[in-house]
């Protein structure tokens, strides 16, 4: 399949997870902060016409698809990709590339139950990661508010000479936040991963599961009406 599908009009690449990470470790060498995003299938759903959030989304230096469902839908047909995906592999690669290089992470949610649960799956994923600070940004309607708080955290982020940023904030603000801090952080990769980072913890329960699979249908649906 081609390299790039697009969803609602959000590019994203269909990259195997070893080429993905060729493009993550130099991210990791530049001087200058770079984005990673993992797309998921929920903030297609809830964001599919908010036209400045796609804006933002193109904006990143590498947006990959957050979940096997969004390749589905797109009718990915490479059966190697498709299991890379359903077993997040990218994402064990990288949070492992970070654990064996001693590199550290900031993490960043929307409340204190997020950010718990956030540093919980980071230990299943990998118990050696190095999380040197964190911080909950309340947000008010789905949007960020508190100036004062922002630049705070961004000062906080910078002393703490992080070397990755890992969001678990919901979009839109997942991608405002970065578009308004871009220049001033101080760190080599801002990855956004919204939901997608605890959600293979999430979906082991039965309620989880059956949510997800009825969102999966009106997906699929809905991508099918685009076309």
């Amino acid at each position: 399949m081609t390299e790039k599908i697009s969803i609602f009009d959000v590019e994203i690449s269909c990259i195997k997870a070893k080429e993905a990470m060729m493009q993550a470790i130099e991210f990791m060498k530049g001087d200058s902060v770079n984005t990673i995003e993992l797309v998921s299938m929920e903030s297609l759903m809830k964001e599919h016409e908010n036209s400045e959030w796609k804006k933002k989304v193109s904006m990143q230096d590498l947006v990959l698809p957050g979940s096997v469902e969004i390749l589905e839908a797109a009718k990915a047909d490479d059966a190697r990709l498709l299991r890379e995906m359903d077993n997040k592999l990218f994402l064990r690669m990288f949070l492992k590339y970070l654990q064996k290089n001693h590199h550290k992470i900031y993490l960043l949610a929307a409340s204190q139950e997020e950010l718990v649960k956030a540093e919980e799956a980071l230990a299943r994923y990998n118990q050696g990661i190095r999380v040197v600070g964190d911080a909950v940004i309340h947000l008010e309607d789905g949007e960020l508010t508190d100036a004062d708080r922002i630049h705070g955290i961004v000062n906080a982020v910078n002393g703490s000479e992080a070397d990755c940023i890992l969001s678990v904030l919901p979009s839109p603000a997942q991608e405002d936040f970065i578009e308004q801090n871009r220049a001033l952080i101080d760190t080599r990769v801002w990855i956004g991963c919204g939901s997608v980072l605890m959600r293979s913890f999430d979906d082991r329960k039965m309620t989880s599961r059956i949510k997800r699979m009825l969102v999966k249908k009106v997906f699929r649906y809905k991508v099918e009406k685009q076309n």
